[in-house]
């Protein structure tokens, strides 16, 4: 007859259920650190790919403040990474029209307003292209994330080992 013997069961299932429950601290801290980690390939990717004329693009960007929460069965935390903030301004051109049923030639203006091109829409330009101007995708955001994502890990597995060897 076999006999099995435990000792310390109850301290495993006590650190297990420690782990299940990480505090939001705890992950928000994981998600800077993948984040910072992302924040840098990103910007060696636009370097590498010759896309820094400016450097407005480059330069903003950054994570968001906050962390969201996916719904649904799973629950998913996440920091977006992306570029922030105005890109650059341009004046949209300015039409004059007569009016259809004037008899005296009078006419009215139309468009001419101020638009913003944000960092955001500049960086899908250069992610998935624009063919009707010529633009070929370059594809740099996924391919920083792709080289990033062990470093990412590693450094969210450093702050996770830190948080358990604080138990």
């Amino acid at each position: 007859m076999a006999l099995l013997v435990m000792d310390g069961l109850e301290e495993c299932v006590l650190f297990m259920d420690q782990l299940a429950n990480i505090p939001d601290d705890v992950i928000y801290e994981m998600l800077a650190a993948e984040a910072d980690v992302v924040i840098e390939a990103q910007k060696k990717e636009i370097n590498s790919l010759g896309l820094v004329e400016t450097a407005k693009m480059r330069d903003s960007i950054k994570a968001d403040n906050k962390f969201g929460k996916t719904r649904g069965k799973g629950m998913a935390q996440y920091i977006n990474v992306y570029p922030h903030g105005v890109h650059h301004t341009y004046s949209g051109r300015a039409k004059t029209k007569a009016y259809k049923r004037s008899k005296h030639g009078r006419t009215y203006t139309y468009g001419g307003s101020d638009k913003k091109a944000n960092n955001a829409e500049v960086a899908f330009i250069h992610e998935f292209g624009a063919p009707s101007r010529n633009i070929p995708a370059k594809q740099w955001m996924r391919k920083a994330n792709e080289k990033a994502a062990p470093k990412a890990a590693e450094a969210a597995a450093d702050v996770l080992q830190k948080y358990q060897d604080s138990l």
